[in-house]
C-alpha cells in the first residue's frame, strides 16, 4: 500500500480508496446489496468535497454512513488545502461490524495527517444505527434543545434500500413516510435537522425523491429545512457506481436556511470522471416552483430544458383535470397463476387475452407473441373478474424504461375492437389510461397517445423523473394541453397509416404551435 510520504503526493482520499477496495474484496456482492451499500469512488468523493466551502476556523463534520471513511478523507483533503480551519470535530456513524476495523485504521491515518498540518482534531466513531439513534429529532424539530450537537458540514453516500412501512425505522420516521420508503431519505431528513443554521448538506443518492407520490411528504418536509443550491447529475447511470446502481443518481448541495436562494447551480457530467462537465445557473423558482403543491424538483441540464419547462408549465390543466387517469395493471402473474394459461386460445366469454409489456411494439399491440414464456390468456370467472377490465378503449403505457432508451414514456393505443372479448387482462408492468366518467373515443385515445410519445413530453419527463419507472402520480399530475388540442392531434393521427416518432413530433409541434426556437431546443439531443 502507498503512504502519504510517497513522491506521487497521494491524497487521503486516494489512500482510503485503496483500503476500501481491500474491504470490498473481502465481501460478496449479495451481502452489500442486502445492506444497500454502494461505496463512493474517489473521484466522486473529491467532487463532493469540492462543493463545500471552508471559511471557518472551527468546523464540525458529520458523516452519517461513514463506510471506510472516504468522504471524510475527501473533506479533510480540502480542509488541509485551504489552511483556514484550526479545529476539526468529526463524528462518523458506522454500525457494520465488518467495515468498522477498516474505518478505525483509516481514522488513524486521517487524524495523523490533520495533526501534522496543524489542525487540532477530535474524531469519534459512533457504532450505532444512525436512524434509530436520532429519529426522535424529527418529531422534536421545533423544540430542539441547545444541547443537541449541530454540524457545519454533513456529507454522505447513505445506503439505498427500500424498507417496509412496518420496519422500526419507518415507524420512527412516520411523519415523512408515504408508501414504501427508501432508507436514504431517512438519512437526508435527520441530517437536515442536525445541521447548524447555514450549514451545508452534501449527499449522493438516487434521484427518485425529486418526484413521485411516495416521496411527496418527504419533499415538502425536506425543502422546508434545506434549500438546494447545487445539483449534479450523471448522463450515464451505469458508470457512477460501476453498474451496481440501477437508478439514476444525483449529488445535492443544500444550505439550511429559511429563505429560498436566488439561484441554483446545475452541473452535468457523462460519468464519474467529471470530464466535459456542463454548467447551468438558473433561478431557484425554475427548479422548484413556488405554487407546485407536489414540490417536484426539476433538474434541467441546458437552457433548452428551461425553455421546455416554461412551455409545458404554461398549460393550465393537469392530466386528471381533463378527466383522464392512469392506473397500474391489476394482474400480478404469479399471484393469479390459478387463472392464467400458457396458450393463446381464448373465446372472449370464459377466457380473455392477457396483455404484457412484451406485446407492445412499434406503436401496436402485437398479440399473441410466440417467443415469450409467459401466460397469454386469463380465465373469466366470478373470482378472476376483479382482476380484469372491461374491454374498452385504453392508452397503455409501459411502467419501466431506462435513461438510455429513445423514449422515457412509451404509449400505445388499445382499441376495444382489437379483440372480440367482454374483458381484457393487463399485467402489472403495464399502466393503462382510462376515463373515470365515460369511455375514450378513438380520437381522444390517439391524441393522448401521440402527446405522450412526443419528444416534448419525453424531454420534460426526463427533467422531472429519475426513476426506471413511469409512476402513476407523475402522469396524473402532468401538465397537459387543452381538450381541443388533444382532439385535433388525435384526428390527425387517425389519418396516418405508418406512425413514426418524427411523424408524431410533426403533428404535435404543429398543433401546439411550438416556435422554431423551442423546437430546435427539443430536437438537439
Amino acid at each position: 500500500m502507498r503512504t502519504l510520504t510517497d513522491k506521487s503526493k497521494i491524497t487521503l482520499t486516494d489512500l482510503i480508496e485503496e483500503t476500501t477496495l481491500q474491504y470490498l474484496k473481502s465481501l460478496n456482492g449479495e451481502s452489500r446489496k442486502h445492506n444497500g451499500q454502494y461505496f463512493t469512488p474517489a473521484s466522486v468523493a473529491k467532487f463532493m468535497a469540492e462543493m463545500a466551502t471552508y471559511s471557518s476556523v472551527s468546523i464540525n463534520l458529520l458523516d452519517p454512513g461513514a463506510g471506510t471513511g472516504i468522504l471524510t478523507a475527501a473533506i479533510c483533503d480540502q480542509i488541509i488545502k485551504y489552511k483556514k480551519c484550526k479545529y476539526l470535530q468529526i463524528d462518523l456513524y458506522e454500525n457494520d461490524e465488518k467495515v468498522i476495523p477498516f474505518l478505525q485504521n483509516n481514522v488513524g491515518i486521517i487524524e495523523n495527517q490533520l495533526n501534522e498540518n496543524g489542525i487540532n482534531t477530535n474524531i469519534k466513531i459512533i457504532t450505532k444505527d444512525f436512524i434509530i439513534h436520532n429519529a426522535h429529532l424529527i418529531e422534536d424539530t421545533l423544540f430542539l434543545k441547545e444541547s443537541v450537537h449541530r454540524y457545519d458540514i454533513i456529507i454522505s453516500n447513505p445506503p439505498y434500500l427500500k424498507v417496509s412501512k412496518e420496519s422500526k425505522s419507518s415507524k420512527l420516521m412516520s411523519n415523512i413516510v408515504h408508501g414504501q420508503p427508501n432508507i436514504y431519505m431517512f438519512f437526508m431528513a435527520i441530517s437536515a435537522v442536525l445541521l447548524k443554521k447555514y450549514g451545508q448538506l452534501i449527499f449522493i443518492t438516487p434521484r427518485s425523491y425529486c418526484s413521485g407520490l411516495y416521496f411527496k411528504r418527504f419533499r415538502k418536509w425536506f425543502l422546508n429545512e434545506i434549500k438546494p443550491v447545487h445539483f449534479h447529475s450523471f448522463e450515464s447511470r451505469k458508470e457512477t457506481f460501476k453498474n451496481e446502481v440501477l437508478q439514476e443518481t444525483i449529488i445535492i448541495k443544500g444550505i439550511k436556511q429559511i429563505n429560498n436562494p436566488l439561484r441554483t447551480k446545475i452541473t452535468v457530467s457523462q460519468n464519474s470522471d467529471f470530464s466535459n462537465s456542463c454548467v447551468l445557473n438558473t433561478k431557484y423558482e425554475q427548479i422548484i416552483f413556488p405554487q407546485d403543491k407536489d414540490k417536484i424538483i426539476h433538474i434541467p441540464e441546458t437552457k433548452r430544458d428551461l425553455e421546455i419547462i416554461k412551455f409545458v408549465k404554461s398549460w393550465k390543466k393537469s392530466f386528471t383535470d381533463l378527466g383522464f387517469k392512469l392506473s397500474t395493471g391489476p394482474i400480478v402473474s404469479f399471484r393469479a397463476s390459478q387463472y392464467t394459461e400458457y396458450n393463446t386460445n381464448f373465446d372472449g366469454y370464459t377466457s380473455a387475452p392477457f396483455i404484457w409489456m412484451n406485446h407492445l411494439k412499434n406503436f401496436q399491440i402485437q398479440y399473441p407473441q410466440k417467443n415469450i414464456n409467459k401466460p397469454q390468456v386469463i380465465k373469466i370467472s366470478s373470482d378472476s373478474v376483479k382482476l380484469l377490465l372491461k374491454n374498452k378503449n385504453y392508452v397503455l403505457v409501459k411502467r419501466f424504461s431506462s435513461k438510455e432508451q429513445k423514449r422515457r414514456i412509451s404509449a400505445y393505443y388499445y382499441s376495444s375492437s382489437r379483440f372480440n372479448t367482454t374483458y381484457i387482462g393487463f399485467e402489472n408492468h403495464l399502466n393503462y389510461i382510462w376515463k373515470p366518467l365515460g369511455e375514450f373515443s378513438e380520437i381522444e385515445a390517439l391524441g393522448i397517445t401521440a402527446i405522450l410519445n412526443s419528444s416534448l413530453i419525453d424531454r420534460y419527463f426526463r427533467i422531472i423523473n429519475g426513476n426506471t419507472q413511469v409512476n402513476a402520480s407523475e402522469i396524473n399530475s402532468l401538465p397537459f394541453p387543452d381538450y381541443n388540442t388533444i382532439i385535433n392531434i388525435g384526428r390527425k393521427s387517425m389519418n396516418e397509416k405508418h406512425i413514426t416518432f418524427s411523424l408524431i413530433d410533426s403533428i404535435v409541434y404543429n398543433e401546439l404551435s411550438i416556435s422554431n426556437v423551442v423546437k430546435e431546443k427539443i430536437d438537439c439531443e
